[in-house]
């Protein structure tokens, strides 16, 4: 049994070529419902078996150290047990000795993923393999996905500790509609790095064609850093506008499926 999708059904990535997953999303709106679901988890499973031998069968995970410091100091979780163990050891001491997990990972990602109404069919598995990609390359907690069109809402959480599947899922579930509201985007994607006194990357994903909102060069201008996957056949002048208006970034034009991973690698071996 398939123990990412609890599933006894598997899939030949050599059968099934990276064409036919672009051309599953290309038909996937013309389908009728009953079967929209289906090719979504082919998809899902499609898209997972192409991560998989890619990077192998494992993803990258958060591992902790354990040490007294201020939470506001790193990207950490108290760790319950080391603390009482400190609270005995030391009855009176004062203040209590908090202990902290700290994560090995520095890098917390925030994805964010235009969903607008021109983000049908071929995009969003496009979007989807985006997602698989980096759940290989930052630990599953340490990344976030903001869906938005006219407005941002979560698609995952930071310090959900789900399976590539369902985030695969997850992606491939959104439902494309509305304008594009990308400084409202960037307005939140800026909030949620801000929680963290280290390096973080917000990425935007999206044709990078704003048809809602404020202006996005003024969000992006209080970036301390933007890095935009863009489209194929989306605005770059816009795209790279955006990446300069940021204090630093990279603008990457994503054109198919199976480059994906490589201009990924890149974005986070440069940084």
């Amino acid at each position: 049994m398939d123990s990412l999708t609890g599933d006894d059904s598997t899939i030949d990535i050599d059968t099934i070529s990276l064409l036919e997953i672009e051309l599953i999303g290309k038909a996937f709106w013309e389908l009728e419902p009953y079967l929209r679901e289906k090719a979504r988890d082919f998809a899902s499973r499609l898209i997972l078996q192409f991560s998989q031998s890619t990077f192998g069968n494992t993803h990258k995970r958060s591992t902790y150290v354990s040490k007294p410091l201020s939470r506001s100091e790193e990207f950490l979780e108290l760790d319950v047990e080391s603390t009482l163990e400190a609270k005995i050891d030391n009855p009176s001491g004062n203040p209590i000795p908090w202990v902290y997990q700290r994560r090995t990972s520095r890098t917390p990602v925030v994805l964010l993923v235009d969903t607008s109404f021109s983000m049908t069919g071929f995009k969003l598995v496009m979007a989807g393999t985006v997602a698989a990609t980096l759940a290989r390359l930052v630990p599953m907690p340490d990344l976030c996905i903001i869906g938005f069109s006219k407005r941002p809402y979560d698609v995952k959480r930071f310090d959900e500790d789900i399976t590539p599947y369902h985030l695969i899922a997850r992606v491939l579930k959104l439902t494309p509609s509305g304008y594009t509201n990308i400084a409202q985007a960037l307005k939140v994607g800026r909030q949620l790095i801000a929680d963290f006194p280290f390096d973080s990357k917000l990425v935007l994903l999206s044709d990078a064609e704003p048809t809602s909102g404020p202006n996005p060069f003024v969000e992006a201008s209080k970036l301390p850093s933007l890095d935009v996957l863009l489209f194929p056949g989306g605005n770059e002048w816009v795209a790279k506008r955006l990446t300069l208006e940021a204090r630093k970034g990279k603008l990457l034009k994503l054109s198919k499926i199976s480059l994906i991973p490589n201009t990924l690698q890149t974005l986070f071996s440069s940084s």
